[in-house]
């Protein structure tokens, strides 16, 4: 936090928080604080820092964001028209025209390769999703969902460290016909999660 000042007449007088001090320099669960122990390494330690890299946490992002996409994607494309009302008398329109449960399990796999000194990694994603239309005819559509997911990554080019990531899924899609074949569509939901990292 900020320091304080006040002052009266010709003279000043000023404040620190010592709160703003101790948030500059933690206490580490070694007891030491955060400045001496940076004032501590060697000078191989500090060579050893530069090859270190955060790409590895964004990559991990980077993952759950592709496994996001992906649930994404299968949601909407359970937002399709029936067929038109020139097949209605057929089997095929009434089946398509009803409410489905429905659901997908996917999962992909992959390795990026290290270059230019940024670390590779090797990860891992699996999800699976189920939903239900709760309305749907030749005006629109309209459904919630439900899933869970997980991936995982490990680095050790630079350092040696992994990540796992446990996901959940919840929200609803819908979509709205018009004329000319001309849809609306979109979808709304909550993802929550939680990461386990070891380094």
């Amino acid at each position: 936090s900020a320091g304080s000042g006040s002052s009266s007449g010709g003279g000043s007088s000023s404040s620190s928080s010592s709160t703003g001090a101790a948030a500059s320099n933690p206490t580490l669960q070694s007891g030491a604080t955060l400045v001496s122990a940076v004032q501590s390494l060697t000078s191989g330690e500090v060579d050893q820092l530069a090859g270190v890299h955060a790409e590895g946490y964004s990559s991990n992002m980077t993952i759950g964001l592709e496994q996001m996409k992906t649930v994404a994607n299968t949601v909407m494309d359970r937002i399709h028209k029936p067929i038109s009302d020139g097949n209605s008398n057929s089997i095929s329109y009434e089946l398509d025209a009803g409410k489905y449960i429905w659901a997908d399990v996917a999962g992909f796999t992959g390795t990026v390769n290290s270059y230019n000194g940024l670390a590779g990694f090797g990860y891992n994603s699996y999800y699976g999703v189920v939903g239900l239309d709760l309305f749907r005819n030749q005006t629109g559509g309209l459904g919630i969902y439900g899933g869970a997911g997980n991936s995982n990554m490990t680095q050790s080019s630079q350092v040696s460290q992994s990540f796992t990531n446990n996901t959940g899924y919840v929200g609803m899609y819908g979509g709205l016909y018009l004329a000319s074949d001309v849809k609306l569509s979109g979808a709304i939901g909550y993802t929550f999660g939680n990461t386990k990292a070891v380094r």
